[in-house]
């Protein structure tokens, strides 16, 4: 008897790509050495980096450095919402969701987000909050984009009901960057995946604070679950791919390595894929 030839379908996980460094600009470049520069994405014009408006007096070095290093046209933030409330044509674009949304038919965003075919979704969870301001990890930065009226849809009430998720169906960014400092480290993570993004910093914001039994976990926020039923992203912890490199001072990576399985532990992955880090690419791209 013929031996039967079966074929193998591998599935595709997406990736989390994390990295320490003791500052800021040295985490963006440890992230930039390990998940940086495409070499086959193709584009003609260079890339746009959407992030959230700055507070006054508050440096933002996280977009700014990455958008140095990306080559970027521009950095891309909301815009007023008295602009957004009476959209001039010229200046907007709408987006069609089709049947992937139940709740909208389309989304209109600013025409400066596609000013280019690679877009980078850019947030700083250090950035100071408003007051009543929602945190905002990395599908919610989208809502902050959209005209006035899905604005107002993702604000009015919790992140389930609201429309952030929906509103994110009608972006899609080469890569979500989030940054955070925690326990005297700056960590910075990427991912083309929004609910992995979403993740990692829900995960890093949570070891900022004091451990608590009724602390909600990253897999069980409102957003997250709703980008889920959304099929916005992955699914579950088995669609996930987790590598890390620290970027700083060789004495402290242990500390960073124990960070990190924190992390994985905290989103449900297989501690991260520890990577050395590539100096001369982050040096040369500096």
């Amino acid at each position: 008897m013929d031996e039967m030839m079966t074929a193998t379908k591998t599935r595709y996980r997406s990736p989390i790509y994390l990295a320490g460094a003791a500052s800021t600009p040295a985490a963006v470049d440890a992230l930039f050495g390990l998940d940086g520069a495409c070499e086959t994405c193709i584009s003609s014009t260079p890339p746009v980096v959407a992030t959230l408006a700055s507070p006054k007096g508050w440096n933002d070095q996280f977009a700014e450095r990455f958008a140095a290093l990306l080559g970027a046209s521009t950095i891309v933030t909301p815009p007023s919402l008295s602009r957004s409330l009476f959209p001039r044509r010229s200046e907007w674009i709408k987006v069609n969701l089709g049947k992937r949304s139940d709740r909208l038919d389309s989304v209109v965003f600013p025409l400066s987000l596609f000013e280019s075919e690679m877009v980078y979704a850019a947030v700083n969870l250090d950035r100071p909050r408003g007051r009543g301001e929602r945190q905002i990890v990395a599908i919610g930065i989208w809502s902050q984009f959209a005209r006035t009226l899905e604005r107002f849809g993702a604000r009015a009430s919790n992140e389930r009901d609201g429309l952030s998720a929906e509103i994110a169906l009608g972006m899609v960014a080469r890569r979500y960057l989030v940054a955070a400092r925690v326990r005297g480290m700056t960590f910075a993570a990427s991912s083309p995946d929004p609910i992995a993004a979403e993740l990692i910093g829900r995960a890093l914001l949570r070891l900022r604070q004091t451990p608590d039994d009724a602390m909600v976990a990253p897999w069980e926020e409102p957003i997250v679950q709703r980008a889920a039923e959304l099929g916005l992203g992955v699914r579950t912890p088995d669609d996930i791919d987790f590598i890390a490199t620290w970027g700083g001072d060789q004495r402290q990576e242990p500390k960073f390595t124990d960070i990190a399985a924190e992390l994985s532990g905290l989103i449900g992955v297989a501690e991260p894929i520890l990577q050395p880090h590539d100096t001369n690419v982050a040096a040369g791209q500096g």
